[in-house]
């Protein structure tokens, strides 16, 4: 019987429904007749981790267990990564952002190292188009962290602050959308769509709301987040993505990978844990 290593850490503050996922996974694994291993990297022994063959997968479903995804690939196993993955930037799906720039992928004008020195910031927001802007730290979730900034003022004082802290941060390019749209990729399609409205009185989308639904996008806004996600090394992911009130033109906010998949099968009432055991061990 082959082996699905299902990775977490049970320590992790910033990955949500996890026990959801879980149980969504493990249902799985036990329809297509596959052992769910699951490892906590909190509690693991790593002086004697399982080795995985090539006839298992290993998947980390959370932020806080990357250590212990790294100890055991080992070029071997079935994943979602398209190529062996040496390094990672997964500790931070921002990072993912300079490769798709680098590859010519439509995202919002980004200053990856923020700063607090007043010279620069006046030439950064010369850059992205004036205000406002949107300051990200590193290593936020679900909004938190996530800042608009219409002013000098604003912007001055809360980059001091910031960098009192030793809090890492982008200054990005506000564009002006009306909701968020999420595109989980799995191989070469995208298996479903969820539009997220922007909050009343805010500029950011509501995981939550209520308002939350599937949606049909045009193919070439699919073709743009499959692009995406194989781009991140993935064959498997959650794209966000906002297209522009202005002239219509989509951007790439993120590629999540893990992403939070649970919340989306109680939008949809369709088991996409399912579809990701099936691709890994039938597809690939």
């Amino acid at each position: 019987m082959p082996n699905f290593f299902c990775l977490y850490s049970s320590k992790t503050t910033d990955s949500l429904n996890i026990e959801a996922r879980l149980v969504s996974l493990k249902a799985a694994c036990k329809k297509y007749n596959i052992r769910f291993c699951l490892i906590d990297e909190a509690k693991a022994d790593f002086s004697n981790l399982p080795v995985p063959t090539d006839n298992d997968g290993l998947y980390n479903c959370a932020r806080g267990s990357y250590l212990l995804e790294k100890t055991m690939l080992n070029n071997k196993e079935r994943t979602f990564y398209r190529a062996y993955n040496y390094l990672s930037f997964q500790d931070d799906s921002n990072l993912i952002n300079i490769e798709l720039e680098k590859q010519g992928i439509s995202v919002p004008k980004t200053i990856y190292k923020g700063s607090n020195e007043k010279q620069l910031l006046q030439q950064y927001v010369n850059y992205l188009d004036r205000f406002p802007v949107v300051i990200k730290t590193y290593g936020g979730t679900g909004g938190l962290g996530v800042i608009k900034v219409d002013n000098y003022a604003t912007l001055f004082s809360l980059t001091d602050y910031l960098a009192s802290q030793n809090i890492n941060f982008q200054i990005k390019q506000f564009i002006v959308s009306h909701s968020c749209e999420r595109l989980t990729v799995l191989g070469d399609k995208v298996i479903y769509a969820n539009t997220r409205p922007t909050k009343p009185d805010d500029f950011r989308s509501d995981l939550y709301s209520k308002k939350a639904h599937r949606v049909n996008l045009p193919d070439e806004i699919n073709k743009i987040a499959i692009n995406a996600t194989h781009a991140a090394n993935l064959n498997y992911g959650g794209v966000d993505l906002i297209i522009s009130s202005k002239n219509g033109k989509p951007y790439i906010l993120e590629v999540n990978c893990p992403q939070n998949f649970a919340i989306h099968e109680q939008v949809t009432g369709e088991s996409y844990a399912e579809k990701m055991i099936e691709f890994l061990f039938f597809k690939l």
